[in-house]
């Protein structure tokens, strides 16, 4: 039934993108000589006196060739294409939806990543409970992966556990076998419902542990993950596991591999280092920018000779962490990539994180649109991580501006300035940038530095702002 849709629409889009006036053809060919040795989303697209035929590895594809066609014919309605082949960098391109209930929101995310060439996302299961009725058929008509997971044990224990057994969950949880076996048993019932749920990623409590629980936590975690992929297998469920390696309120315990953690041949590592200083590449010599790179070289390294992947969760979209203050980071999701590329990683996740945890949350909800704010840095992401060339990007993004080129100019400034306040994240944990009156003194004056050098940016660049014709937040949005 899921392919029938993913025709069904497919077929919708090319009339409703105005591509009828073309002889336009389209079969999956997973052994097309161009796709061959990939199994990564891909496609073909040529032309010839009959018309345009779109070849994809599957289904799905297809779609993104429908997109890539469209896009091609608005700039040049005769063009002649000669057998153009795309291939993903990466395996695994999607966003992370915790806490994101509004459904025509999260509708119009599922439309943009079907035409930014994304193939997942990934919802926690309370989420997934209040929505997934409302949002399944848009997943599906994009031939979509869900993963579902995340900080989602509280949730499926809800009936059972207690308030106060929750803060010590960790360390718990994982050594109570009735409470384990409950929850696999609620997962596995799950996804017995939904064809299209492809993965688990299920994460501990987001609390940290004591620095001695290291090795007894992470090696009793993996060991569960494990389980949980047995009991899927013994009900006949082709779906995928993984376990997540994330320092927790800062608890490199969480993170850091144990020599005597040797790793799982079952599941596959989600790897996701929170406190990063984004105007800093992954490759910086800071000393916990450093140790957080060797780590993921270590998992790698395990994960290779476990025959399973790794996928690096980032916080590109994640207000809580970039705050109101939120940086455009153009600039840095393409080092990112290019290293996570070199690294040979399996996928790159992208966190979108709503604007909830401002003091003055209430009264800056109506004013302050985070909803399309952070679509620049997704938007970014997205095709980066199938693998176009940014300045097209940047290009394509402010082509309705008057002044383009100066936009961009002036976002690529913003990031250099702004990007800087992510570095306090680690240093105030777990205050932030803008909790500006309740950390000390010397932190103060260095954000005070970033603010001032900022507004002055912004009043350098105020003519940008006034241009007539220019909406700033529908051009964005549109894009």
């Amino acid at each position: 039934m899921t392919q029938e849709k993913l025709v069904g629409f497919i077929d919708q889009e090319i009339s409703s993108l105005n591509l009828n006036e073309h002889i336009i053809k389209y079969e999956v060919s997973p052994n097309h000589k161009k796709l061959k040795g990939t199994e990564k989303d891909s496609y073909v697209l040529s032309s010839s006196v009959e018309g345009y035929l779109i070849e994809g590895k599957n289904l799905r594809s297809v779609l993104f060739g429908v997109y890539d066609l469209s896009n091609k014919l608005i700039s040049n309605s005769s063009i002649l294409i000669d057998s153009v082949s795309e291939v993903a960098r990466f395996h695994r391109r999607g966003n992370i939806l915790e806490v994101i209930n509004d459904i025509p929101y999260v509708k119009s995310l599922i439309d943009q990543a079907g035409k930014n060439k994304l193939n997942e996302f990934f919802f926690t299961f309370k989420l997934w409970d209040e929505i997934s009725k409302d949002v399944i058929e848009d997943l599906e008509k994009r031939g979509m992966n869900v993963c579902l997971g995340g900080h989602s044990l509280n949730f499926l224990l809800n009936d059972i556990i207690s308030e106060e057994s929750k803060n010590a969950f960790n360390l718990s949880f994982f050594e109570n076998d009735f409470l384990m076996q409950k929850s696999i048993q609620k997962i596995v019932k799950t996804c017995a419902q939904y064809d299209l749920i492809n993965r688990l990623s299920i994460w501990p409590a987001d609390f940290g542990i004591n620095a001695k629980k290291g090795y007894e936590f992470m090696s009793q975690y993996i060991e569960y993950i494990d389980r949980l992929k047995l009991a899927l297998e013994t009900n006949n469920l082709t779906v995928e596991v993984e376990h997540i390696v994330y320092n927790a309120g800062l608890s490199w315990e969480m993170l850091e591999r144990d020599e005597r953690i040797e790793g799982s041949t079952k599941s596959n590592i989600l790897y996701a280092y929170w406190g990063r200083d984004y105007s800093n590449s992954i490759n910086a010599e800071e000393t916990h920018q450093s140790r957080a790179k060797e780590i993921l070289k270590d998992w790698k390294t395990i994960s290779d000779k476990n025959k399973t992947n790794l996928t690096v969760l980032e916080y590109y979209s994640d207000f809580y962490m970039m705050s109101e203050l939120f940086p455009p980071l153009a600039n840095r999701i393409e080092d990112d990539l290019n290293q996570f590329e070199a690294m040979e990683l399996y996928g790159v996740l992208n966190l979108i994180v709503p604007l909830l945890n401002s003091k003055n949350y209430e009264d800056i909800k109506n004013t302050y649109p985070w909803q399309w704010i952070h679509l620049y840095n997704n938007y970014i992401y997205s095709n980066l991580a199938w693998g176009d060339d940014l300045e097209t990007l940047k290009n394509k993004w402010f082509r309705n501006f008057t002044k383009t080129n100066e936009w961009i100019i002036f976002m690529d400034k913003l990031e250099a300035k702004l990007s800087q306040v992510s570095r306090f994240n680690r240093v105030l944990f777990n205050k932030r940038v803008v909790d500006i009156y309740e950390y000390e003194e010397d932190n103060y004056e260095h954000v005070l530095i970033i603010l001032k050098e900022t507004i002055d940016l912004i009043n350098e660049n105020e003519v940008l702002f006034k241009v007539k014709g220019d909406d700033i937040e529908a051009e964005s949005l549109e894009n």
